[in-house]
Formats: structure tokens, C-alpha cells, sequence
């Protein structure tokens, strides 16, 4: 199959990204993480640093701008090596951010999401 004919050039060079990232950085731990319970802390913080956690969120909110295809090909790629680290970006974007992007204030915008994205501000983290 040509994927060129449903992807475009950002969808391909997203899922590569991703699909190396996956093989990389979640494959070595993810088994690990899941057999002592913790949560993968190190690789949020280097999603954030990719833009994982703001796919489909504006630039000017720190998001990486990108179509709601991009958001379910970082999931798939992600979920074929780990769903839990596929599950929370997924969380992270549709339960953490989006209703400060869909609803909240601009200045609410301006002050969440943008760490939000970055990594540094996990609506989970402590707990």
C-alpha cells in the first residue's frame, strides 16, 4: 500500500519520529516500568520535548500545531510498542488539555497549557 496516498508528508516524518522514539527510548523500559508499578516519569519529560503531549494544540500555545490524524498516528506508534504510554498522551491531550483549550480562558490558556505541553506540568504528577 502507498501510505502517500492518505498521509502527507507531516504524517510520515511524524510517524517516523515517533516510531524511533518508541524503539528507542519506551521498547527498553516499558517492561520494566510496568512489572514495578511506576510510572515512566524520564520518557514524559522527553515526549514533552518532542511535542507529544501538544499534537494537535496551537503554536502559540506551545502545541506542535499538527491535524487530529497526526494525534492518533503518535498514538498508534506509541501503542504498538506500549499502550500505557500511549494512554497518557492521550489522556494527557483529551482529558488534561483540551478543555483549557476548547473552553478555558485566554489567559488560562496562556498560563496551563503551555508547560502542559512542555512536560513540566503533569495534572497527575505527586500522585
Amino acid at each position: 500500500m502507498d501510505d502517500s496516498l492518505y498521509f502527507s508528508e507531516q504524517h510520515l516524518a511524524t510517524r517516523e519520529m515517533v516510531r524511533h522514539f518508541a524503539q528507542e527510548e519506551v521498547a527498553p523500559v516499558a517492561k520494566r516500568l510496568d512489572a514495578e508499578a511506576k510510572f515512566p516519569w524520564e520518557n514524559i519529560k522527553k515526549m514533552g520535548e518532542l511535542g507529544l503531549l501538544g499534537v494537535p494544540w496551537p503554536e502559540e500555545l506551545g502545541g506542535a500545531g499538527l491535524d487530529l490524524l497526526s494525534f492518533m498516528i503518535v498514538l498508534h506508534e506509541l501503542a504498538k510498542v506500549d499502550a500505557s504510554h500511549s494512554l497518557t498522551i492521550s489522556a494527557h491531550t483529551t482529558l488534561g488539555t483540551s478543555p483549557i483549550v476548547n473552553f478555558g480562558t485566554d489567559e488560562q490558556k496562556r498560563r496551563y497549557v503551555p508547560p502542559t505541553v512542555r512536560g513540566e506540568l503533569i495534572w497527575c504528577q505527586g500522585y
